[in-house]
C-alpha cells in the first residue's frame, strides 16, 4: 500500500491536462465496466456451460430495494440453477483510501444488501500480492457480513481478457484502449459467426444494434447469416420500448459544467444499450436523452414480450442512478429523477435510408407514434403500456400493471393503456 500503489493509479494519466483528465477517466471507467460485463457472461456461459438465457448481468442496480446506493454491476444466475448472485464494482485508478471508502458506503456493515447476493468483486489497478492481501483484509473488516470479497487487479483482469477473447493484451493504457475494444469485438464476432465470417462488413453495424449472444442464437437456431438479420421487410407483432430521462432539460439548464452533462448522458447511453442487449432486444437509436429499443426483430420467439418489461425495469434503475449522480454535481435541488417509459406492440416496416445501404436503416409504423404517446403519458419511474401489449404478457407480469383511464392522443384518438409504477411495487 502507500506510495507505490498510489503511483500506479495515476501513471496512466500523467500526460493529460486536468480538464481532459476527468472526462478521460470517466470514459475509462465506463469502458472497463462494459468489459467486466462481457467477462462475467463468458465465464459463466462458455467456461461453466450455463445457458445464455439464465445468465443476466445488470448495470447501475440498486443494492437493495430500499437503498439509494447503486452498484456498478450485478450478475444474476436464475435461481433454478442453484447459483447465487454477486456484485462487481469498478474502482480502477482509485487510491486505497478511496477504495475502502467507496466499498464501505455501498456495501459496508449496516447497509441492507439484497440477500440473494453473497459476493463482491472489485476491479483495481495493478497491485503487488502484498498490496492485494492488505487491501482485502481492510475490506473484510468493513464489508457487510453477507458478502465475501474477491479482488481483480489489472494483471488478473488482463489475463481474463486474453483467456476468454483469445487476444494478447499486455496492459490497459491509453494507447491500448481502442485496440482492446477492437480485439474483443473481433473475438466476439468470430465466436458468434465463425471464422468464415471474420472481418464481415456487417460486423460493427450488427454488434451496435444487438448483443452477441442474440446474434449467435439467430445464427445457430435459425441459420441466419449476417446479411439476413436486418433485411428490409415487414416485421409483425414486434414490441417498441421508449425511455426518456425525466427532467432532462432542467438538469442541463442547471448544470454549468458541460462535462457533467456529457458524462451523465454517456453513462445513460452506455448502460441503456447494455440493458436492451441484456434483455434480448435490439437497440434502435438514441434521440437526445431518449433511447428506443425493439423486441422481436428479426424473430418473435421465446419470452420477447416479457423481456421488454424486464428491460424497462432495468432502465428505471439506470435512470435513477444517472439522476442521483447528476444531482450530486449541481446546486439546484431537482424535482425530477429517473426515466419515464412507454411500450407498445405492432407491425414495423424496415427500410434502407440510403439506396443499397446495409448500415443505414430505419423503421416506420403506427406503433412507434403510439409508443411515444405512452411514454409522454408516463410519470417519472413509471411504465405505461398499450392494451394490446398488456394482453400478450404472461399472467405473472400482467398482474403487476394497473388500469388507467383512456388517454387522448393527437391524430390517434383515445388509447386504452396500463401502468406499472414504483408505488405499485413493480418498478
Amino acid at each position: 500500500m502507500g506510495d507505490g500503489m498510489e503511483h500506479k493509479t495515476i501513471s496512466l494519466h500523467k500526460t493529460k491536462h486536468s480538464d481532459d483528465l476527468v472526462e478521460y477517466n470517466r470514459q475509462v471507467m465506463l469502458f472497463l465496466e462494459e468489459i467486466c460485463c462481457d467477462l462475467c457472461k463468458y465465464r459463466h456461459i462458455v467456461e461453466e456451460a450455463y445457458p445464455a438465457s439464465v445468465v443476466k448481468v445488470h448495470r447501475e442496480v440498486q443494492i437493495s430495494p430500499d437503498s439509494e446506493r447503486f452498484g456498478d454491476v450485478r450478475v444474476y444466475i436464475k435461481k433454478d440453477t442453484g447459483r447465487e448472485s454477486y456484485f462487481l464494482e469498478v474502482v480502477y485508478g482509485y487510491h486505497p483510501e478511496k477504495i475502502v471508502g467507496t466499498v464501505a458506503y455501498k456495501y459496508g456493515k449496516g447497509v441492507n444488501i439484497d440477500s440473494i447476493c453473497n459476493k463482491l468483486i472489485i476491479l483495481t489497478s495493478r497491485l503487488e500480492e502484498s498490496e492485494i492481501s492488505t487491501l482485502k483484509k481492510k475490506l473484510e473488516e468493513i464489508l457487510n457480513p453477507g458478502l465475501s470479497i474477491e479482488i481483480w487487479d489489472e494483471m488478473h483482469f488482463i489475463g481474463m481478457i486474453n483467456k476468454y477473447f483469445d487476444v494478447g493484451i499486455e496492459n490497459i493504457s491509453e494507447k491500448e484502449l481502442l485496440t482492446v475494444r477492437s480485439a474483443i469485438d473481433d473475438a466476439k464476432w468470430r465466436f458468434t459467426f465463425g471464422e468464415d465470417n471474420a472481418n464481415h462488413h456487417h460486423a460493427a453495424h450488427l454488434m451496435w444494434h444487438f448483443g452477441n449472444w442474440d446474434l449467435r442464437r439467430f445464427h445457430q437456431e435459425f441459420n441466419y447469416q449476417p446479411e439476413d438479420i436486418l433485411k428490409p421487410n415487414m416485421y409483425e407483432q414486434v414490441v417498441i420500448l421508449m425511455a426518456d430521462l425525466s427532467g432532462f432539460s432542467s438538469y442541463v439548464r442547471n448544470t454549468p459544467d458541460q462535462f457533467v452533462s456529457r458524462d451523465s448522458l454517456s453513462k445513460f447511453y452506455s448502460a441503456a444499450r447494455y440493458a436492451i442487449h441484456n434483455s434480448g432486444g435490439m437497440l434502435y437509436q438514441f434521440v437526445g436523452d431518449e433511447v428506443v429499443g425493439i423486441f422481436g426483430v428479426p424473430v418473435t420467439d421465446g419470452d420477447y414480450v416479457e423481456n421488454a418489461v424486464d428491460c424497462a425495469e432495468a432502465l428505471i434503475e439506470i435512470g435513477k442512478s444517472v439522476s442521483s449522480d447528476w444531482q450530486r454535481e449541481i446546486d439546484h435541488a431537482m424535482d425530477a429523477s429517473g426515466v419515464h417509459i412507454g411500450i407498445a406492440m405492432g407491425n414495423l416496416n424496415l427500410l434502407r435510408l440510403r439506396p443499397f445501404s446495409t448500415h443505414h436503416i430505419g423503421f416506420f409504423g403506427d406503433s412507434i407514434n403510439l409508443t411515444a404517446r405512452l411514454m409522454n403519458e408516463a410519470a417519472q419511474n413509471e411504465i405505461v403500456v398499450s392494451n394490446v401489449f398488456h394482453r400478450q404478457l404472461d399472467h405473472s407480469y400482467a398482474r403487476k400493471f394497473s388500469t388507467m383511464d383512456p388517454i387522448k392522443a393527437k391524430n390517434i384518438g383515445d388509447i386504452l393503456c396500463w401502468k406499472l409504477s414504483e408505488k405499485a411495487g413493480g418498478a
